[in-house]
């Protein structure tokens, strides 16, 4: 996954090299509704396609099977609570909150994700 930084709605991708390639590669036909479509695609479906966006483009290009609803809905989840952990710098408290969901609750979907609140806390942090 590309890095990314955190900002005051949460968190944002940062292109690398090969992703802004794909992107001036790309043909456009659909012009700025096919970007605006990717964009949106790369924020829901990007763990599936391991946030590469040349991959992404292939499979929209592709006659490939769309995610299911619970493959869709489960990327989703992950991507709201990784957002909610970058915004809050990891704060397993205040993620809970910002969720709505309880601390066992939280920590279930971290392993279900495979991902860590520590991952998302910076040294500069209390």
């Amino acid at each position: 996954m590309p890095s990314s930084l955190p900002t005051a709605a949460g968190w944002k991708l940062l292109l690398d090299s090969p992703a802004i390639a794909a992107l001036l590669a790309h043909d456009w036909p659909g012009n700025v509704r096919e970007l605006r479509n990717l964009a949106e695609r790369y924020v829901l479906l990007g763990a599936a396609f391991d946030y590469r966006l040349d991959a992404l483009l292939e499979g929209a290009n592709a006659d490939t099977e769309e995610p299911t609803l619970p493959r869709q809905v489960e990327l989703f989840e992950k991507s709201l609570i990784s957002q909610s952990l970058a915004r809050y710098h990891g704060r397993v408290t205040d993620v809970c909150r910002h969720l709505g969901i309880p601390r066992k609750t939280f920590y279930d979907k971290l392993k279900k994700h495979g991902l860590n609140a520590d991952d998302y806390r910076h040294s500069s942090e209390p």
